[in-house]
């Protein structure tokens, strides 16, 4: 009996040291199993913070650029066709460059008029309000080639100060109110 308990024993031992290192081994394995799932959780919860930050950025982003299209294409007009009307004024109605210039101011003013009714969906009220007295001022001044100058001058001076405050946080230089002719003021 004494050497069946000694292989038992043995046995009982050698299985002991076995089962605890398998338990161990099994032990370290599962908790690298829950380390790992940890770490996978706040992959998905950091991947899905960054995915919600690039969509709003990415938002953020397409509607400035729809500010920005709106602004340059309103002012580009407005600059053209108070240029054109400027220059058609000092020539002769029956000039052919009077006809090609009064040909040109009326694209720009509808092309402003065009960029001006999107830009209503994108811009701020003061833009939208300026926009409006623009309208309103050019429609008063009927046929008089001198006020409608005035008018898209104004317009113009007037959203671009907007634009450069709203799109690059310059300081604002000129009121919204028309004045008539105006000058740029001097900083």
């Amino acid at each position: 009996m004494d050497w069946l308990s000694l292989v038992v024993g043995g046995v009982l031992t050698g299985s002991g040291f076995y089962l605890r290192a398998y338990l161990t081994e099994k032990g370290k394995q599962r908790a690298a199993q829950e380390d790992l799932q940890k770490i996978l959780t706040q992959l998905e919860s950091t991947t899905t913070t960054v995915e919600e930050v690039k969509a709003a950025v990415s938002g953020e982003t397409w509607r400035r650029d729809r500010k920005w299209d709106c602004y340059a294409e309103i002012v580009k007009n407005l600059g053209e066709l108070h240029t054109l009307i400027s220059e058609g004024l000092s020539l002769d109605r029956a000039s052919p460059l009077f006809e090609d210039k009064l040909r040109r101011a009326d694209e720009a003013m509808v092309k402003a008029r065009q960029w001006g009714s999107i830009a209503r969906i994108a811009v701020g009220p003061n833009v939208r309000t300026v926009l409006t007295r623009f309208g309103d001022e050019w429609n008063r001044a009927g046929t008089n080639g001198l006020q409608q100058g005035i008018a898209a001058r104004w317009a113009w001076l007037v959203i671009t100060d907007i634009a450069r405050n709203d799109l690059f946080g310059d300081q604002r230089e000129m009121p919204d109110e028309f004045l008539g002719d105006v000058d740029v003021p001097a900083r």
